[in-house]
């Protein structure tokens, strides 16, 4: 984004640093990163930003701390701009019931003018295949699913047979290989959730 749109000034923020390129990466002078928390106050002046984009909070956030973030969110504002929140469903073939209904819930309460008071909110699904047979983005969608699991191995396998090569572990990486090919077979999708909205005008 920084890239696409050289006279803008984009942050990434996140609550951990070390997800942020290191000091070695390239980065657009214009791309600047920094710590800060949702859940109790960015590290940003109210009405600073025209637009927002938040995705991959799922796992992050209860269905009680939306509120919360979303509030935060349009602090940061500024009238007339716009958010977007880009979340997976990450159950394949069809959509899970569970993020239909907090996708929807969040789209109910960016529009309660009582609550967080966003106008011009609209809910879009994508369907994303997973495999190869997606071509180039679905191939991506493997390659990144596959990264999201290995990074939750340890929450999946237990701690003493997290040995490098040991048995838990090559049990491990064959599931997740043959769960693509089973994918690549039933040419599986994923869903994800693009919910936009506008702060209004003052």
């Amino acid at each position: 984004m920084a890239k696409e749109f050289p006279n803008a000034t984009v942050y990434g923020i996140d609550i951990n640093p070390e997800l942020f390129p290191s000091a070695h990466q390239p980065v657009p002078s214009n791309c600047l990163f920094t710590q800060s928390n949702l859940l109790t106050r960015l590290s940003f002046p109210n009405q600073y930003f025209d637009f927002i984009y938040q995705r991959f909070l799922y796992l992050g956030l209860t269905v009680d701390d939306w509120p919360v973030a979303l509030k935060e969110l349009k602090r940061v504002m500024k009238p007339g701009g716009w958010i977007e929140l880009f979340e997976p469903c990450m159950r394949v073939h069809r959509a899970g019931a569970r993020t239909r209904e907090v996708m929807r819930w969040c789209s109910r309460l960016l529009q309660e003018e009582h609550e967080i008071g966003f106008r011009n909110v609209k809910l879009e699904r994508l369907s994303i295949p997973v495999g190869s047979w997606g071509g180039r983005v679905g191939q991506a969608m493997a390659e990144n699913m596959v990264l999201i699991f290995q990074n939750l191995q340890s929450a999946l396998i237990p701690d003493d047979t997290t040995t490098p090569n040991g048995p838990a572990q090559k049990a491990f990486d064959v599931m997740v290989q043959s769960w693509i090919r089973e994918c690549e077979e039933n040419k599986s999708y994923i869903d994800y959730f693009i919910l936009i909205g506008q702060r209004p005008l003052e």
